[in-house]
């Protein structure tokens, strides 16, 4: 997903720079530019570097990028700290769980699902007390991944709850999919079958075949 516009054009340029092997120092360089799509490119292109001899510096100039004015370089820059799978990009990713931009705590919740450190558990944690449904719902489904599934009531209570939105719904409904299977949320979702909203039925039915309660 990007952020901001010119889709295509960053998609075109991502895609060349996967090509051959990226040279760190020159798109650190780059995050010198004044151009923010140059500065997001680059923060992109960071998150591809593979050496070990060269993470370190890598993870420093992504720290760094989180300071950005423009929120794109912000939460791309989060994206490639998750890409980094280094224990040494965790603080920097928490930091972003801050950010004022919905896009940058976004990419922060995602990364640290992703990284499945639990030291990263705390922190989503705090999420689920200070943020919008939306966000509650990514907190929840990476707490799943990193084997906390004591927060299946809030992604249950959204999926049912008739004023939170059809789209919130569906999303926490297909986020149930991290957790375990047990009877209560069978039953949950075996009810929401019965739903007059037909996404809502479609997307209870995906999961219970997932969990191998088709009818």
């Amino acid at each position: 997903m990007f952020f901001g516009k010119k889709k295509a054009e960053q998609e075109e340029m991502v895609e060349k720079k996967r090509r051959k092997p990226v040279n760190p120092v020159e798109q650190m360089e780059k995050l010198k530019s004044k151009d923010p799509n140059e500065r997001a490119l680059a923060v992109r292109a960071l998150g591809q570097v593979k050496d070990k001899n060269e993470i370190d510096d890598t993870i420093k100039a992504l720290a760094k990028a989180l300071n950005d004015k423009d929120s794109n370089v912000r939460a791309y820059a989060v994206r490639s700290l998750g890409r980094m799978k280094s224990g040494k990009a965790i603080a920097y990713i928490k930091k972003a769980l801050n950010d004022k931009e919905k896009s940058v705590r976004v990419e922060a919740i995602k990364a640290l699902g992703a990284i499945g450190d639990i030291e990263a558990k705390a922190s989503l944690k705090s999420v689920l007390k200070r943020d919008d449904s939306y966000i509650k719902i990514l907190a929840a489904s990476s707490l799943a991944k990193l084997g906390d599934y004591g927060n299946i009531g809030i992604l249950l209570n959204l999926a049912q709850d008739k004023n939170a939105g059809e789209s919130l719904r569906v999303k926490a409904i297909l986020a149930l999919r991290n957790y375990k299977k047990s009877l209560n949320l069978i039953s949950v979702l075996k009810k929401l079958q019965t739903s007059k909203e037909k996404r809502i039925r479609a997307a209870a039915d995906l999961v219970l075949r997932y969990f191998g309660e088709a009818q």
